[in-house]
């Protein structure tokens, strides 16, 4: 985890410092309403998850 997200999140009462980053192999078979894309290099390399219903950049 980025340093500076955990402190930003922190100053809002979030505590993110436990996540981690996952592989797309975790996710494999499951199903997804949303997957929203941060970036523009994510969109152009985020794989492709069957049965999503929405793709937001």
């Amino acid at each position: 985890m980025n340093p500076y997200a955990i402190k930003v999140m922190a100053e809002i009462g979030i505590d993110i410092s436990h996540q981690r980053s996952k592989s797309i192999e975790e996710f494999r078979g499951k199903e997804f309403d949303y997957v929203v894309m941060v970036s523009n290099h994510a969109k152009e390399t985020c794989p492709f998850f069957p049965g999503a219903n929405f793709y937001l950049h």
